[in-house]
């Protein structure tokens, strides 16, 4: 399956690159349209852009900032979440498309079970409620039944989990997801779970709290954190992956 990663690196190379070269296409045409017009909205842009365009290679606060404000994942304590998808309470997390739902499980708690052995999916059509298992990661003795976080009938799976489960653990909001289903109403359940910076101010106390249990004084754990989880600190995790989406109304959003 290494063609997989490989594809899909070779993906996010050409996109940002293509990103790059619009951006140097799109600067003279700018500036042509602000001369010929006399718009000072246009001039105004260009002026932008060209200051970004001195600003990156010369600031490195600059480029702190412009990477974080275009990364497509939020990182913390060396664990990732993606920023558009929406959390359950219970570690899995749903991003809406066009017709239909992709849903996976969130780095942390593919983190504290370790790199995956099994991935039991669900059956194409079956019937799923929100708060109810979905599919089953597993490894060694540390099984979790991950939870829908929104109704609806499954409608594909992503079946290279069944030969290469890891793939999980590496790109879990890409590559990585699980399940499809086709939602029953994808708007009411996802006002009952967390999403952009309410989701973000959530994780990183999850984050904090499994550290502490499993590594207490340690600054990141990155994906071993299944490493520092002895037996008593695994069954004082566990009870994090069974919560209900009801659970979210308890976030203090002030925290946000």
């Amino acid at each position: 399956m290494e063609h997989i990663i490989n594809r899909s690196i070779f993906r996010d190379v050409a996109t940002q690159s293509g990103l790059c070269v619009l951006l140097l296409a799109a600067l003279p045409i700018l500036a042509v349209l602000g001369f010929a017009l006399r718009g000072a909205v246009l001039l105004v842009v260009v002026a932008g852009l060209l200051l970004c365009a001195l600003a990156y290679p010369i600031s490195a606060r600059f480029r702190e900032w412009f990477k974080t404000k275009t990364e497509v994942e939020f990182h913390h304590r060396g664990l990732r979440l993606a920023r558009d998808v929406f959390l359950h309470p219970g570690h899995s997390w749903v991003r809406r498309g066009q017709r239909s739902v992709t849903i996976g499980a969130d780095d942390l708690l593919l983190s504290a079970v370790g790199p995956l052995e099994t991935v039991d999916l669900p059956v194409r059509g079956t019937n799923v409620r929100s708060d109810h298992p979905l599919f089953r990661v597993r490894r060694g003795d540390r099984v979790v039944d991950v939870l829908s976080p929104v109704s609806g009938r499954v409608c594909e799976c992503n079946e290279v989990l069944r030969v290469y489960p890891e793939l999980m653990n590496e790109r879990p909001f890409t590559e990585g997801w699980a399940v499809r289903l086709d939602p029953d109403d994808a708007g009411r359940d996802c006002r009952r779970l967390l999403n952009a910076r309410w989701a973000r101010a959530w994780f990183r106390r999850e984050v904090d709290r499994a550290i502490e249990t499993a590594a207490p004084g340690e600054d990141r754990v990155d994906a071993d954190l299944h490493r520092r989880l002895d037996g008593a600190a695994w069954d004082r995790l566990a009870p994090m992956f069974s919560r209900q989406s009801s659970e979210a109304d308890a976030v203090d959003h002030t925290a946000a």
